[in-house]
């Protein structure tokens, strides 16, 4: 499993921020995505994340419930290999990657 950072921008939002995926395996269809305001839950199968708005306490697993302001975004191949490079190897280390992501 790995823990790896991606600085990403989703549509929305002022700023790029540094967002952590969570430990998966290279077989996962389906993984988390947290910054110090949101998360998101990225569905490699349908092509979509799902991520919520942004709260400045911290945002958890419950904040992806459409109720709270959740949004869905489509991703493009090129997009689901951005966020899903490096998977294959299996280091437990965290490692930045300083490339931004626009989505949406």
């Amino acid at each position: 499993m790995i823990i790896t950072n991606k600085t990403l921008r989703f549509q929305g939002m002022r700023k790029d921020q540094s967002f952590t995926i969570y430990p998966c395996l290279p077989t996962d269809e389906v993984f988390l995505i947290q910054s110090k305001t949101r998360i998101g839950r990225v569905d490699l199968k349908e092509k979509k994340i799902y991520l919520s708005k942004a709260h400045s306490n911290g945002s958890y697993g419950h904040d992806l419930n459409g109720l709270r302001g959740a949004k869905f975004f489509d991703l493009t191949d090129e997009q689901l290999e951005a966020l899903t490079n490096g998977r294959d190897e299996m280091s437990g280390h965290t490692s930045p990657d300083r490339t931004v992501l626009l989505v949406g």
